[in-house]
Parts: structure tokens; sequence; C-alpha cells
């Protein structure tokens, strides 16, 4: 069962304890799921945001006193038994920079799937990602300001069992650290590290989605520390995405989706390593002329494409070397250095002397 709550807050502030009580202790059939919704005047208000992490805070704490009080009373059983049922929590408007107090994990202990939209301000999910250590599913919706991965690097691995993760219409970029702070370095060492790390710290994920990010133009070749775990990737929308070569450093990979990324021309050369079973759903990329569409259905037929133009590669450089080698043998040989110059001049010579010797018998 699924619980949604559509609260209207004049100043920021929310009764959650009033819904708790209320919504949830008089429910008879097990709540599984849980949508909190907020609806503000003024979305962008510093003070909204305040009011709404301290209210949030304050809330769960009461919640949390409730849940560990030793009482007989039959509404606060109920609301244990419920809350420990909980598997998915969608916080929905709410615009805090990082996650809550360590409280929210110790109230929803059995938390599998996090669903955070339309959050303006959202810039850490160290803090969220660590309360829940059952977390296989994590959901980032308009979250504009929120642009590196990087924070997960710091969860405990102990701690870290996340096996899907979308992206959605958030500002993630995965560009150099050289480009985030504005120093001109000219090797990626540092880039390399951070984004391993970064990547080496999800070794259960299994599914990524990237839909609709502007400031995403290529994927870190660091994604080929989930070779062995990840089977899903999508990417949707991306007006700016060009490159992807890690692609085919993904091993495991069973499906790849590719759709609605205008600036796509070419697919990468390395997408013939991708497994023979892997499927490919690549379809409206309005720039993508190679290979054609009739050999982007499988990974067979851009193999095909690959040897095809392998083919006409070599038979172009055979006709290149052809006529080079034939130009070089017609020098050696005509040219005044030549060894058919000189072949050809020692026989003049010779019958030249021949004919003299006849004409002055």
């Amino acid at each position: 069962m699924r619980v949604n709550s559509e609260v209207h807050c004049e100043h920021g502030s929310i009764d959650l304890v009033h819904f708790f009580v209320k919504d949830i202790c008089e429910q008879l059939a097990p709540i599984t799921a849980l949508a909190l919704h907020l609806t503000l005047p003024n979305r962008k208000s510093s003070f909204s945001s305040y009011a709404i992490t301290n209210s949030l805070n304050r809330a769960f704490e009461t919640i949390h006193g409730w849940i560990t009080l030793s009482t007989e009373e039959r509404k606060w059983d109920s609301l244990k038994r419920h809350v420990q049922n909980i598997e998915e929590i969608h916080f929905v408007g709410y615009n805090f920079e990082s996650f809550p107090s360590q409280i929210v994990g110790k109230i929803f202990k059995n938390v599998e799937s996090l669903h955070i939209l339309e959050n303006e301000k959202l810039e850490d999910v160290h803090s969220l990602v660590n309360q829940f250590p059952k977390l296989s599913w994590l959901i980032l919706c308009n979250c504009r300001n929120f642009t590196d991965l990087g924070s997960i690097a710091n969860v405990s691995k102990s701690r870290l069992s996340l096996q899907r993760l979308y992206i959605i219409r958030c500002g993630v970029s995965f560009q150099s650290l050289n480009e985030k702070n504005n120093i001109d370095i000219n090797n990626s060492t540092r880039d390399d590290q951070y984004w391993t790390k970064t990547f080496t710290a999800l070794p259960n994920l299994q599914e990524l989605v990237i839909n609709e990010c502007p400031n995403l133009i290529s994927l870190p070749m660091s994604l080929h520390c989930l070779s062995e775990s990840l089977r899903k990737l999508t990417l949707g929308r991306n007006v700016n995405l060009k490159s992807f070569e890690v692609i085919g450093s993904l091993t495991s990979l069973e499906s790849f989706n590719l759709y609605s990324n205008s600036s796509i021309c070419a697919l990468p050369s390395t997408m013939h390593l991708l497994p023979e079973n892997c499927r490919l759903f690549i379809y409206e990329n309005p720039k993508l002329i190679r290979p054609p569409a009739n050999f982007i259905i499988s990974i067979q037929g851009i193999n095909r494409y690959r040897k095809f133009w392998i083919l006409i590669r070599g038979i172009t450089h055979l006709v290149i070397l052809f006529r080079k080698a034939k130009q070089r043998a017609n020098d050696r040989l005509f040219r005044p250095t030549g060894s058919g110059y000189i072949e050809c001049k020692s026989r003049f010579n010779k019958n030249k002397n021949k004919y003299d010797e006849l004409r002055n018998y």
C-alpha cells in the first residue's frame, strides 16, 4: 500500500507529526511506500529551504521518540509497525542542500528505494546514501544544482548496496577537476583518480540512467570500473552528449539505450567490443549517420558494418600501395641513375660500337 500526502504550507513549515499520526496509524493494510509532497508559494526562498530542513529534522526526531518509547498504546505500536514496513520514500519539492540528519535512517531502517524530485538546492548525496544501508534504488529528478557524484566515494563500502541509479534533469556533467577549478594541467591523472574512486565505490551498480542532463558532454573513461556489475545503461535526451568511448569496456552490459541525443554524429569505435547478446535500443538521434540505421539494431550488425569498412579501407590502402610501388618501379627503371636506364644505355652503346666497326670495315 502507498501513502501520499500533499502538504501546503504558507511559510515553508510542515506538520509531519500530524501526518504520521492521522494518516499512517489509521491504515489497516501494510504500508510499503511513502510519498511526501510539498507545495510552497515561493520555492526559491532561502527561508523556505531553512524552515523545511528544520521542520523535517524536528518531525523525524519526534517520530523516533515515539517509536523508541516503551508504551502499550495501540497507536504507537501501529506506527512502529508501519514505519518498519516502509521500503520506499519519495520527497517531492523539498529544497534541502543535503539530506536531513541521521535520524531519518534510524526511523526508516528498511528503505530500499529513495526518490528525490524537484529539489533545486541538493548538492550532496553522501548523507542520504550513508543513512540507508539497504538502499538499492536512488532517483534524482529535477535537481539542477546536483552536479557531482564524487561524494558517494566517501560512503563506506559496507554500507553501500546501490544497484539502480537514475539521474534525470540534473546538472551532472562529469567534467574534469581542471575545468571545475579552472586549473590548466597537462595530464589528467587527478581526474582519473577522482572518477575511479567514485565508481569503485559503486561495486553493485547494475543500472545507470542519465536522461535530460544538458551539461553532460561525455562519459568518463573511469566508468570501466563498473565493467563487471553494470547490466543496463540508458542515455536519453542529453542535448550536448558527444562522446562515450568507454562503452566498449562495459563487458557485462546486457542492454544499452541511446535515444534523442541531438549532438551524436557517430557511435564509438569501441561499440563492437560489447557482448553479442547485448540488446541495443538506438533511435531518434537526428545527427547519427554512422553506422546507418539498418546496422545498429544489434552488436552483430555493428560488427558487419565494421568488417565491411575494414575491407573497404584495406582495398583502398592496397590500391594506393600498388600505385606507389608502380611509380617506384618506373623511377628505378627509367630515371638517369636507375638500373633500367643504365641497362638501356649500355645496350645502346654496345650496338653503336658494333655499327661503327661495321661502317669502318
